[in-house]
């Protein structure tokens, strides 16, 4: 656990970290559910260590949450399992991966509607780590004005367009073209990429050329459009206890801890 704890202790440092990840994308069959006692006892001990750092030197304590796959069924009895510990041990929010909403849709096709259902109960906060499918092009993100409208913000508290910085895998809203690739080069070729016939706008930079694609355009324009939108703030709160009860025996008992506190605590100047 060393390195989890010097990982959240940099971290920490930064005034931009919302929160980190105890671990992503780990459970998704029947054979690796076997793991999930484990990550509650992970977040358990980057909880306490976050909290004996803080009384030790005043250092800020980040949330600590999962980020599951996808919105499959499995992951809302994960998450269920991982925020009804303890209080001092349950995880603070939680993220999924979502591309489920292809241009044109709406909440039902989407299957939007679904997972309101299914996740109405969530009692901490939970968003798309990851959204923005990019069967079309360019991107339209009419999902961005449905994932913050009142119906959504109930249960869920927004989203990451993925990604900023385009890729090999062509999800990027803006991507450089660097110098040395502008001109025409003896011998060398750039292979085309689709998001060439979308670039609604160029920066010149010491770098090269910054494009920005109309992905990035239209992403803006969403945003730009859910600004007057009041979110739905009446979020569905059940009793802890009874999560707690219902899961706990099903998945298993968290292990116990294999830090040694006693020399953390003496390190810290605790005890």
């Amino acid at each position: 656990m060393d390195s989890f704890f010097r990982t959240l202790d940099v971290m920490a440092e930064f005034p931009n970290t919302l929160g980190v990840l105890a671990a992503y994308e780990l459970v998704n069959d029947e054979e690796s559910e076997a793991c999930i006692p484990v990550i509650a006892a992970v977040v358990r001990d980057l909880k306490r260590h976050a909290k004996l750092k803080s009384e030790a030197t005043g250092q800020r304590t980040l949330p600590i949450g999962y980020g599951a796959a996808t919105t499959h069924p499995r992951d809302k009895m994960i998450l269920d399992y991982l925020s009804s510990q303890d209080e001092a041990d349950r995880i603070d929010f939680w993220t999924c991966k979502n591309y489920s909403w292809a241009s044109p849709a709406d909440m039902e096709s989407s299957g939007y509607n679904e997972w309101i259902e299914r996740y109405e109960s969530t009692t901490i906060p939970f968003f798309f780590s990851e959204y923005g499918n990019n069967t079309n092009s360019p991107r339209l993100f009419d999902e961005t004005v449905a994932l913050y409208s009142p119906e959504m913000t109930r249960v869920f508290s927004g989203g990451c367009v993925y990604e900023l910085w385009h890729g090999a895998n062509r999800y990027g809203l803006v991507g450089m073209l660097p110098a040395r690739e502008e001109g025409i080069t003896p011998g060398k070729v750039r292979q085309r990429d689709r998001n060439d016939a979308y670039v609604a706008e160029t920066r010149q930079t010491d770098q090269g050329t910054l494009r920005i694609f109309q992905d990035f355009m239209n992403y803006k324009a969403s945003l730009e459009a859910t600004k007057d939108i009041q979110p739905n703030n009446d979020r569905a709160m059940t009793g802890r206890e009874g999560l707690v009860k219902g899961t706990t025996q099903d998945v298993g008992q968290v292990p116990e801890s294999c830090v040694d506190w006693l020399k953390i605590e003496e390190d810290l100047g605790c005890s």
